[in-house]
Order: C-alpha cells, then structure tokens, then sequence
C-alpha cells in the first residue's frame, strides 16, 4: 500500500538514476522519513555549471509542518548546501546554479510534477506521506527535457522494469499485458515511468479501485514507484496513468491507460497465508519474560508446523530465533537460581553429618562438592579404618560385594587410595566376577563404577552390555525394565567408548519415561537419571531430550525439595533421609558437570593417597614409621589375648 516501505534505496536508484550512496539525517520524532533527491544532468560544466549530476540523495525526517519544499530546505542545511528561494515559494538556486529565463529548478513528488505549489503537498493532510521521494531536477526548457511535457496528451509508459522476475516479453508503450514469473520472490517493486510525468502513475494490485475524488492517500490504496508489493502465484499488477479524476496539469481531452502484469510464482497464496499467522504469533511476544513463555512456545510450535518453503515467508523468523535464546537464557537462569539454592542449603544440613560409617553416601556427596568439614572427614576416615579391619582377604562382606564398591568410592572421595586403606586393598576384591554376581546386576554396576572411577578398565562392562533389553532399559531380574537401575548402568559405563551405543540407546528409553513434572515418579529415581546424564556429559536443564513442555529434570526434583535442604520421597511426603542425600549426590553430579570438573565417581582429578593408622588409632595418611610397627603388632597382640580370656 502507498504507506509501505519503499526498497530499498540502492535497489531503486539502480532503476532509477543509477547506483549513489544515500545519507540518512537524524530522525526528528518519530513520524517517519522521505527521500529527497537533488541532481543536475542538464546543465553542463562545460556550458558554465559549477557541478553536474547529483548532489545529494538523502532520508530526511518528516515534522508535523513540513511540506515538500522544507524538507528540501531541511536536506540542503543538513548538508550545508547554500540556496535561494523565490518569495512564492519555488527553489531559485542550488549551490550556485540558479534560474534564469527559461532555466529553473523543478520538483517531482514520486515521479510526478505536482498539479500545484509544492508548498501544498503536507504532512498535516496527509498528501506528503512516509516513504514519498521527492526528486529536485534542474531543467533548462520548463521541465520538456525532464519529462514534463506539456500539451501531450498520451498517458502510455516509456518505460517498465520490475525489481526482480522475468517479463515474458520485452516492454513497449504498445503492449499493455505481460506475464512476470518470479522464483522464491515474494516482495518485487516495479518501475513505470510516464512518457510524460505530469500524468500521475498509480498501481493497484488485483483491484482497479482508483480514488475518482482526487488525491486522498488514505482512501486510494495505490503503491507508487519502486514500493515493496507482496505478491502470489496468481496475483496481478494494474498500472494506470493519467485517470482523469486525478490532479494533473494537463488540459482535458486526455484518456487514461492501463498496463497489467500478471504474476505466475511458486509462492502460493496459502503458503503466504501460514507465513503470515505465524508472523503475527511472532510480533505478538514482545518483550520477553518468562511470563511470555507461552507466546514464545505458541510461536515456536506454530513455525515448526509450517513446511520448509513456508518457513522461508516468514519474515520475522529471527525475531523468534532470539526470543527463543533469550526465554532458555531466562529459564536458565531462574533454574540455576533454584538450583544454587538447594544446593547450598541441602549441603549445609548434611555438613551437620556425624563422619561414620554409614553415612558414606553423604560424606561422598559433600566431598566432591568441596563441603565436607574437615573434622568430618577424618572421623569418617577413622571409622572406615575400624570398618576395614574386619575385612577377611579384603571383603568387607561375604555377600555383599557392593560394600567393598562403596567403600572404595568413599575413601577415593575423601583422597585416599582405596587399595592402600589402612593396610588394605579393598578395590581388588570387586574385580572378581564370582564375587560381584552373587548380588547380580548390581554388584556388576558398582563395581565398573568403583573401577572405573579410579583408572582401571570397566572389566563388568561386557556382562553389563549383555544384560541390556531390546527397548535399551536395564532390569534387576533380566525381565521388567527399571528406571534406576538403567540409571546407574549409564553411570556404570560412562568411561567405555565400547559402550557408547548402548549408552545412547538407554539415555532415549529414560527420555521417554520421564514424567510431565520432569520426574521420574520419585526423588531417588529422578537423582540417579540426572546422576548418570552428567556423568556422560548431558545437561539435565537444557538438553531438549530431558525438557519436555519446558519443564526439564532439575524442575523434576526440585519438586520433591521441601526447602531447608530437605528432599521426600515422593510428593506430599514428609522429609526422608535416603532422598534427601540422593538428591545431594544429583546436585553434586550436576554442579560439576556444569563447572566443567569429572564425573562424581571419576577421581581421575585427584592424586590419591594410602591411609595408614597408627599406633595411636589416629588416623593419617603416609608410610607409618618402621619403628612403630613391632609396637602396633604388639597391641594387636594383646587385645587378641585379652578376646581369648
């Protein structure tokens, strides 16, 4: 429509009156600009002109009271460009080249020369509108060599070009019918110039409906020159020139043409359609908040449905492409709030700990999250030495291999080496199959995660792969599909590249099983899935596998959280230990993902140490002094005679 953009200034001067670089002057409010043009290619340097050719080609701000001529005075200041107006209002000169006799300074208002003063042509009743161009042309004949010819009576077009496209034949003033066909293009400008440019030229798309009152910008829906036109397959262009109900200079007796351009696209109408609701979805975000994350999501969904070409119209796509960083950015931020809170808090009940064995899911958590007072550790240290002198060959159970396991991450945890504990190796014992398949599949996890974790091979990796169901889940009887226990065997092979298939394969069976709050039906579960997300480098608050509905796994337990660093169970429950330092252990796992430090149960970050105890039960790390030995074994031998009595 006549208030649309115009292209592009490069793109219309091209067409126009070749390639110039246009200054846009600073905007005084806010009601838009139009282009003004001043430019000498009739009088010539070598017949006395002090310059040829253009002078400027500029956007300048329209105010409430500007006509067409202040705003080429306005162009000119700018500019510092001297000049001289007649007293009724016309251009006398321009930088020193002035009228004189039949020479003079004339104005077109889109390749139009005005029925009347210029100084007519207002802002205030709407005949100067955003996106006019006012073009300033020196003539040496009374405008005959500009265009204004006065007297001629035929209102055909000397000239047609389109922006983009193809006519199906080359233009003459003769043929008023054409066929553009256009590739990808669905806004095109035309160009049609009036063989003689005191008729007015107007294009109309699919509707012939001229204003037949005059010139009322808002009741002719008209595009002037060079105006973006939206355009489908099956559109077409209604060029007239010089309908006699328009202003014109010309006498009476004249009739109008008319030149039709008819398009032929592979943009279609409902395509464009599609394209357009979509873009309305768009600008009706606004600002972004996390208020709007609806309208960003209505917005999102809406482009996605469309098909590829569609996509293509949409013209504020970007716009959506940042209010979709920016809403993650937002969420982001509120969950790393939500996050640092639970975090701090929960590790400040547990640092209230007593260090004992017993608590070594705690001490684990709280330790590689760089809480663990120190007076906890070494009395945990201390108990895990008491705990390690009933080993029998290293086996801190009979049954239990899971216990040597867990001890063994305890202490590395902590610093030490769980081979070298307190004249112990209680790592060893979980590399025997026999021993770690008395508990079944979880024996097997717990000791590729002990193993693992302190450099060795995976070697329970390949009874592990084979353990595997078809659906990619991991059971506890061979049989029913389990969340936890799938769980720990991604944490379990975290570190085998041979493994990565199956990982991969368990990490899409546990995105389909979460939970519409994010959960996985219960605090335990829900920490085990983000244990092993992190542990293989997925990040459980963006990754789009583990958010659904914007809702992702970290919404998922903190919805279990009951603030001052309590977890329940499950929701509506009251505070339950066992949650609660699950929960801490999948905080842990999750911050140091995010800070880029090693998996919870990788210790490749640390230089481990042997435990010894000396001869006063402390505890302490080192080599005991050999002096001290034939001491400690003589206590040992007292308190044995001392059980026999």
């Amino acid at each position: 429509m006549i208030a649309k953009k115009l292209i592009s200034v490069s793109a219309a001067a091209l067409l126009a009156i070749g390639v110039l670089p246009c200054t846009a002057f600073a905007a005084d409010g806010d009601l838009g600009t139009v282009r003004v043009i001043i430019e000498n290619n009739t009088f010539k340097k070598d017949k006395g002109a002090s310059w040829e050719g253009l002078l400027l080609d500029a956007e300048v701000a329209l105010k409430n009271d500007s006509n067409m001529l202040t705003v080429v005075e306005d162009a000119l200041k700018e500019q510092g460009k001297p000049y001289e107006l007649y007293n009724w209002g016309g251009v006398m000169s321009i930088n020193g080249v002035g009228g004189a006799g039949d020479y003079c300074w004339m104005l077109t208002l889109n390749d139009w020369f005005t029925s009347t003063g210029v100084t007519n042509y207002t802002v205030s009743d709407g005949t100067l509108q955003v996106g006019d161009v006012i073009d300033v042309q020196y003539s040496l004949a009374w405008g005959s060599d500009i265009g204004s010819t006065w007297g001629v009576t035929d209102t055909s077009l000397t000239e047609l070009k389109t922006g983009d496209g193809t006519l199906d034949k080359e233009f003459t003033p003769e043929t008023t019918e054409y066929t553009l066909t256009l590739s990808g293009v669905k806004d095109i400008s035309v160009y049609p110039t009036a063989l003689n440019k005191n008729f007015q030229v107007r294009t109309y798309k699919n509707t012939y409906a001229p204003d037949t009152d005059g010139y009322d910008p808002k009741a002719d829906a008209h595009y002037r020159k060079g105006e973006q036109i939206e355009v489908v397959d099956g559109d077409k262009l209604i060029i007239g020139i010089g309908n006699p109900s328009w202003p014109c200079m010309e006498g009476p007796g004249y009739k109008e043409t008319k030149y039709t351009i008819n398009i032929v696209s592979d943009i279609k109408g409902d395509d464009l359609a599609a394209a357009r609701e979509t873009e309305k979805l768009i600008n009706e975000i606004g600002e972004v908040t996390l208020e709007k994350e609806k309208a960003v999501k209505d917005a999102q969904t809406a482009f996605l449905r469309l098909t590829d070409s569609q996509k293509k119209l949409v013209a504020n796509s970007d716009i959506l492409d940042a209010a979709v960083k920016k809403l993650a950015e937002l969420k982001k931020a509120a969950v790393d709030a939500a996050f640092d809170n639970m975090f701090s808090e929960t590790a400040d009940k547990l640092s209230k700990t007593e260090g004992a064995v017993g608590a070594e899911w705690k001490m684990i958590g709280l330790a590689r999250a760089g809480k663990l007072p120190e007076a906890s550790k070494e009395a945990f240290a201390k108990s895990l030495a008491e705990y390690v002198k009933t080993a029998k060959d290293g086996k801190l159970n009979d049954r239990r291999s899971t216990e040597n396991s867990k001890e063994s991450v305890a202490a590395a945890a902590l610093g030490y080496d769980p081979t070298k504990y307190a004249d112990s190796d209680i790592l060893s014992p979980v590399k025997n199959e026999e021993f770690t398949s008395i508990q079944g599949i979880s024996g097997e996890i717990w000791a590729n995660i002990a193993l693992t974790g302190m450099g060795s091979d995976g070697i329970h990796t390949k009874e592990l792969l084979a353990a595997q169901l078809e659906s990619g889940a991991f059971s506890f009887d061979g049989k029913t599909e389990d969340i936890d226990i799938t769980a720990m065997c991604i944490t379990a092979l975290a570190k085998d590249k041979s493994a990565e298939d199956a990982v991969k394969k368990a990490v899409e069976w546990l995105s389909a099983k979460q939970q519409a709050d994010g959960s996985f039906g219960n605090c335990e579960s829900t920490a085990q899935v983000i244990i092993a997300l992190s542990s293989v480098g997925i990040d459980c608050t963006t990754d789009e596998r583990f958010v659904k509905d914007s809702v992702s796994l970290m919404d998922g337990l903190s919805a279990y959280y009951l603030g001052n660093g309590e977890f329940a169970h499950t929701k509506g429950d009251k505070f339950n230990d066992m949650a609660t330092e699950q929960a801490f252990l999948a905080l842990t796992s999750y911050y140091r993902f995010s800070n880029g430090k090693t998996a919870i149960y990788d210790f490749s970050d640390m230089k481990l140490a042997p435990y010894t105890v000396e001869k006063d039960s402390s505890p302490k790390t080192g080599t005991a002094a050999a002096g001290m030995i034939a001491v400690v074994l003589a206590g040992a031998a007292l308190a044995a005679l001392k059980k026999e009595h």
